[in-house]
């Protein structure tokens, strides 16, 4: 008898092989999976943090490493590689854990189809600056950049910190990318303490 988990990772390898229209409906699948059966506690007992199940690996390596997505270039909905509704679903789950392979996910979709930018989360900004890693700020920073929202609530968040306060710091990466977008005048204005 196969296991279940052998055959996902059949998928991760052999998924390609399939029409375009099977590999939007795996992907739909697994994104729209019960969190739990995407994301477990990790094994380590000092450890309460989730990783990643087969399951999920298995959509971030087919997400990952999708060089193009059919019918993109389209503009209607069923074109569309992932629904929406999936995608903000994978991105809420960064409020969840700290998870590397989500963030990493969630930074290569947004970067990669630059529409999900305008329906992301609006928790998204928040999260990636009270719980800062490389990639969170990498993904605060192209939120920043390409989104009047992201940018206003940014510019909200500058002005109410505190003389000293680690989160200019913490957001070096995301404060020089605001800066260079909007100019340095009214940037300026943000961080004289």
């Amino acid at each position: 008898m196969v296991e279940i988990s052998h055959v996902i990772l059949l998928l991760q390898r052999f998924y390609h092989f399939g029409e375009n229209s099977l590999q939007s409906k795996l992907v739909n699948c697994l994104a729209q999976m019960p969190s739990y059966l995407l994301l477990q506690p990790s094994s380590d007992t000092q450890d309460s943090k989730l990783v990643p199940t087969v399951y999920f690996m298995t959509l971030y390596n087919i997400l990952i490493s999708k060089a193009k997505i059919p019918g993109l270039s389209s503009t209607t909905d069923e074109d569309v590689y992932m629904p929406s509704d999936s995608f903000c679903r994978l991105s809420s789950f960064m409020t969840l854990t700290l998870c590397k392979e989500v963030d990493c996910l969630v930074l290569h979709l947004l970067q990669k189809y630059p529409q999900y930018i305008s329906i992301a989360p609006t928790s998204l900004l928040s999260c990636c600056l009270e719980h800062v890693t490389d990639e969170r700020i990498d993904l605060a920073s192209l939120l920043v950049k390409s989104n009047p929202f992201f940018r206003a609530k940014f510019e909200e968040d500058c002005l109410n910190i505190k003389p000293n306060c680690s989160f200019v710091f913490q957001c070096k990466k995301v404060i020089l990318a605001y800066l260079s977008r909007v100019g340095t005048e009214k940037g300026k204005s943000c961080f004289t303490m």
